[in-house]
């Protein structure tokens, strides 16, 4: 139970950030904005710095979180992109009370069949190594099919009653995996991706999913609960064709997505063009981390502050590089200048 003035006074921030060509990382925070906007609960999912910049760090400490420590800290799957950093957050935010999630079984059969490179390799084995060393246990998920797996349930509680949050795994799901261990030589670290459903709410319940860079077989997978009320979307890798499955799934929905984001990675061409076209029809508002060019920010940040009472309200900041995707965004994707 966690204590609050008054659930009415509890937002939900969310803060999607990217870098000029690739990187991501998330922030949560249940904030109470009756006790000077006091964090109740605050949770990463991923990292990446850029040029020593490491916005998330600057959240967290403008935020009180490195004085309070991280509730909890997840590391959807081990792909550079999501993992730069996360040595930083687990030094400067962490404490043995951190709820820890990994990638699957990457001490076990998965590690030595999913696609390293050297670099990759070291950076992964230094982050074991630290949080073995750092804290007593971690855990992992595995999803059956068509089902969550339940991290953590949160009661956000005043003098009157109590508001539901519940953080539950979506995927990797074990036939999934059990299939590519018997099947294929080498493993993508992407089939590992570790996804997140936040249902916030008692008898309704509103949604924030954020799909890491999960693909379409696996997305044909994911529970039908996935698609029947978000309010929030993290676009799967970086909006591209392989995880475009969940572009279908959405755009039968009778009820639009408010608001839904993706980061970059613009030596693969992503976000693809078409793709952030048909999200506009089926989604209320996108937002992506980059393409603004701003010379003295190297990064992008949008900011989601969500109040599910006071007639359910969602306020959007953009920062540094990131932008509404409107009409002049997509008229700016240009693949075709130098990439880095």
């Amino acid at each position: 139970m966690i204590n609050i003035s008054d659930r009415r006074n509890l937002l939900v921030k969310v803060f999607v950030i990217g870098y000029p060509n690739r990187g991501e990382s998330i922030c949560v925070l249940f904030i109470d904005a009756g006790y000077g906007n006091k964090v109740l609960y605050s949770m990463v999912i991923d990292s990446f710095k850029y040029k020593r910049i490491n916005k998330t760090v600057d959240i967290l400490c403008r935020f009180g979180v490195d004085k309070d420590k991280l509730n909890m800290l997840v590391w959807s799957h081990p792909d550079y992109d999501h993992t730069f950093g996360i040595n930083q957050i687990i030094n400067g935010f962490c404490d043995e009370n951190t709820k820890v999630i990994l990638p699957y079984d990457l001490n076990g059969e998965v590690w030595n069949k999913v696609k390293y490179n050297r670099d990759d390799k070291n950076i992964i084995q230094n982050i074991l190594r630290l949080v073995r060393r750092k804290f007593k246990s971690h855990e992992t998920a595995c999803v059956p099919e068509k089902m969550f797996v339940p991290f953590v349930n949160l009661d956000f509680n005043d003098l009157i009653g109590g508001l539901s949050v519940i953080i539950q795994a979506v995927s990797p799901h074990g036939s999934r995996i059990n299939y590519l261990l018997e099947t294929e030589s080498k493993i993508h670290k992407n089939e590992l991706s570790l996804c997140l459903q936040i249902d916030i709410g008692n008898e309704y319940k509103n949604s924030l999913v954020f799909l890491s860079d999960i693909e379409n077989e696996a997305i044909a997978m994911l529970y039908s609960k996935c698609f029947e009320s978000p309010v929030f979307i993290k676009i799967p890798h970086h909006t591209s064709s392989t995880s475009d499955e969940f572009l279908k799934e959405i755009s039968e929905l009778e009820e639009k997505p408010y608001v839904a984001c993706t980061t970059v990675y613009k030596n693969h061409g992503l976000p693809e063009k078409h793709l952030l076209e048909k999200y506009r029809k089926c989604v209320s508002q996108i937002d992506c981390t980059g393409f603004k060019k701003k010379k003295s920010q190297n990064y992008g940040c949008v900011e989601y502050t969500f109040d599910f009472y006071h007639d359910f309200s969602i306020s959007v900041r953009h920062e540094g590089h990131a932008s509404i995707v409107d009409d002049e965004f997509l008229n700016s994707i240009n693949y075709s200048k130098k990439r880095h």
